[in-house]
């Protein structure tokens, strides 16, 4: 890291010594690229570019600081008209300031300018999915080898966990740099410009300011007795916006996770295995500060059968559990899943569970403490109904009846609590007294039924057509 910003350390010290939760300043791990290309070669302030590059680079090395991670890329620098000319000199390693300064010195200008690729390999080379990292690149020209540096960018920002990429166009006056500045933007990094050897050495100084990131939030994922979890954790951080979330601004993979985050209103949600958890927070100044999310769970497996004394259902049912609203009735839903028995695992609390079929549904209430893990079986009350239309010679009828089912001793001025189109068909409905209505060809039959609890009964109604 450039020594210019040391003095950032000394706030940091003294809030540690005062009793005061220090912010945390990371360790810089970074890939400068440089540009290599034939314009290199070309001429500013009378000095060759390619020689100030290394020159200015050559300082900035022998004022980085030895705590960080540092490795070196160069493009264009051995062939010419060659987009696959690309080199780690130095890959992302402890800091070799010989090395680095050797490797510096050895490349030259040639060939094109495969900008794009080079930035996604010093991407990769730094992890950039599963570890924080910088990568700095120096260029005189735009890209050159049928490549999108604006796209990448937004591949490696929707990648990335805290990865930027910091842009110093260097004598690039005059030319149309916006897919440039869209590679630095979509990754939070900065975009520069600089005319001669005294701007592109301070423009890399401010870039390398940058890779000392000073985190003030720490997301900190606890167990039911507010513990940090021992496991990996997936960590989202979005700008919060209305009652939704905006833009995601980091991604973390540990229980506990710091990021920099401005003063705003932020949403972060964290994952482990199928528990979800998402808290909003707001940041309202630089200041150090902890933000908990508490991801004690409790597990339930449901099923269903008829009856008391009947076995468990092998038929699919929909299932849900839903918050209950302080008048009672249902509120948020919060899982749901189609099955025979289903599996939730839900924060703790009290909630309301609905299983349904297409023609029965039911309600239950669920009471769940932190670290449960039970089963329950929900009696429905109810029994299945086989109904099947036929003729008078007894045979199924040549096309498919229409079934409405009402409850009670008349059809009239009731709604059907079930219906179905076919020649034959079942209903799971609460054990009772119903009216069966079948409609075929222009023939109505409506017939009284009984449907036993947690029973099946067959129910034949013959039609004249």
């Amino acid at each position: 890291m450039y020594k210019k910003t040391i003095p950032l350390v000394i706030p940091l010290i003294f809030m540690f010594l005062a009793g005061a939760q220090p912010l945390l300043a990371e360790n810089g791990r970074v890939m400068v690229v440089l540009d290599g290309s034939g314009s290199m070669r070309g001429r500013v302030d009378g000095e060759r570019k390619i020689l100030s590059a290394k020159r200015v680079l050559g300082e900035l090395i022998e004022n980085w600081d030895t705590a960080d991670q540092l490795g070196l890329m160069a493009y264009g620098h051995r062939r010419t008209r060659d987009c696959s000319d690309i080199e780690i000199l130095v890959p992302v390693s402890e800091f070799n300031a010989s090395r680095l300064q050797s490797a510096v010195e050895d490349v030259n200008a040639k060939g094109r300018t495969p900008l794009s690729e080079a930035v996604r390999l010093a991407a990769e080379a730094l992890n950039h999915e599963t570890t924080a990292g910088t990568v700095i690149l120096i260029t005189d020209g735009l890209e050159t080898c049928n490549a999108d540096p604006c796209a990448l960018g937004k591949q490696l920002a929707a990648s990335g966990i805290d990865f930027r990429t910091h842009v110093i166009g260097f004598d690039l006056a005059g030319k149309n740099t916006a897919a440039l500045q869209c590679l630095a933007n979509e990754t939070g990094g900065l975009y520069l410009d600089a005319a001669n050897a005294s701007e592109l050495s301070e423009a890399l100084g401010k870039t390398v300011s940058e890779t000392k990131v000073i985190r003030n939030v720490t997301l900190r994922a606890l167990d039911g007795n507010e513990e940090l979890l021992t496991q990996a954790v997936m960590w989202n951080v979005y700008l919060q916006a209305g009652k939704g979330i905006g833009e995601r601004q980091h991604i973390g993979l540990t229980a506990e996770y710091a990021v920099a985050l401005e003063p705003g209103e932020y949403v972060a949600t964290a994952k482990v295995g199928d528990i979800e958890r998402r808290q909003t927070f707001t940041v309202e100044t630089t200041d150090p500060m902890n933000v908990d999310v508490v991801m004690a769970h409790a597990r339930i497996e449901l099923d269903a059968k008829l009856s008391p004394d009947s076995k468990p259902l092998r038929r699919i049912l929909g299932w849900a559990v839903f918050t209950i609203n302080p008048d009672g009735s249902r509120g948020a839903r919060v899982a749901t899943d189609p099955g025979s028995s289903v599996r939730f695992n839900v924060p703790p609390g009290d909630y309301i569970g609905v299983v349904d079929s297409e023609d029965l549904e039911l309600e239950f209430q669920l009471n769940l403490k932190a670290g449960d893990n039970g089963s329950r079986t929900i009696d429905l009350g109810a029994g299945l109904l086989r109904v099947e239309a036929v003729g008078t010679d007894g045979a199924p009828t040549k096309g498919h009846a229409g079934w409405s089912l009402y409850t009670g001793n008349s059809a009239k001025g009731t709604r059907p609590v079930a219906r179905e189109v076919r020649r034959s068909t079942t209903f799971m409905v609460v054990a009772g007294d119903y009216i069966v209505r079948g409609d075929y060809k222009g023939e109505r039959i409506e017939e009284k039924v009984t449907v036993p609890l947690g029973g099946e009964i067959s129910h034949t109604v013959v039609f004249s057509n």
